[in-house]
């Protein structure tokens, strides 16, 4: 008899009560695993395996390199684009295009730290809207920086 667990580190797939198949994985540059549900086993294990890939291309030096518009702009299209709804991914997209590139887009990830951060947040304080003339909102400032 062989031994189906897998190894450490493979992330898990498994079958919830309503048929749906799961599969988790944890990368190690990452907090919380990446959930993926398909409704057969063979496509959760194909998800599971390019999530992998994608994971071990993106490692932390090679992130590094990044700029911020292209790191944010993968994790956009490619993380968040399944997640979110539609309009929802129009709002983070605009709020990256609109606040967060012009300041500190071409940063590149390595570069980046907490003064350039509040860099940014001093100049979105200071940016007035352009549809109401009146400083941007507390709120508008925190979606920018979160």
């Amino acid at each position: 008899m062989t031994d189906s667990r897998r190894d450490k580190g493979d992330g898990s797939i498994y079958q919830r009560s309503d048929g749906f198949w799961v599969a988790k994985y944890k990368a190690p540059q990452m907090t919380k695993a990446k959930v993926m549900y398909a409704k057969t086993e063979a496509e959760a294990k194909r998800k599971l395996k390019a999530y992998k890939h994608d994971a071990i291309k993106n490692e932390p030096y090679e992130v590094k390199k990044l700029s911020v518009r292209q790191y944010m702009d993968d994790w956009l299209y490619n993380v968040m684009a399944t997640e979110l709804k539609p309009k929802s991914l129009d709002i983070k997209e605009n709020i990256l295009t609109n606040q967060v590139y012009p300041i500190i887009g071409d940063y590149q990830i390595a570069n980046l730290d907490a003064n350039a951060v509040q860099s940014m947040i001093n100049t979105l304080t200071k940016k007035t809207s352009k549809i109401t003339k009146k400083p941007l909102s507390y709120s508008t400032i925190k979606k920018a920086v979160s």
